[in-house]
């Protein structure tokens, strides 16, 4: 039994040094600090993802970029949304704030996190999945709610 945990950590650790390393080339031979996207979505995860892997200079790096050519003015990420990320507006958002906390980036957070309230409903503690949603009651947004509501409210009680 322990010989097939032990395969099985190697495995995944295998696995995310060749996601880490395709990343970084991806980053590297699309220039995408330089280059214009028509839609940025698939680059939410990245920086949480980078900083998982001790990469914290370099999801410091994409988390700017992000904020400059995929936020508007509001804190809203800005894309072409289509299927799960159109119905459920905020899910790409939510792990930006995520990687901007981790990276103890506060204005960046605190830009996120002004956007993301607007959805919040305070009678069951969830997220809007439109803004109209949330006097409505409809069906809420919960996705990483629960990780990131304990961030939420320790940054609201500074």
């Amino acid at each position: 039994m322990m010989n097939n945990l032990t395969n099985t950590i190697e495995e995944i650790s295998n696995a995310a040094a060749l996601t880490e390393k395709w990343m970084l080339k991806h980053i590297s031979d699309e220039n995408l600090y330089t280059s214009r996207h028509d839609d940025p979505v698939s680059y939410y995860k990245w920086p949480l993802t980078l900083i998982s892997r001790e990469k914290k200079d370099e999801a410091f790096r994409l988390l700017n970029w992000i904020n400059e050519q995929c936020l508007a003015e509001n804190g809203d990420y800005v894309s072409n949304r289509s299927g799960f990320h159109k119905e459920f507006h905020n899910y790409s958002t939510l792990w930006i704030v995520l990687a901007a906390i981790k990276l103890g980036d506060t204005a960046l957070t605190k830009k996120l996190l002004d956007f993301i309230l607007k959805y919040h409903n305070s009678l069951t503690g969830g997220l809007a999945t439109f803004l109209m949603d949330i006097n409505l009651k409809a069906p809420l947004f919960m996705g990483l709610y629960p990780i990131i509501s304990i961030k939420i409210q320790t940054i609201l009680s500074l």
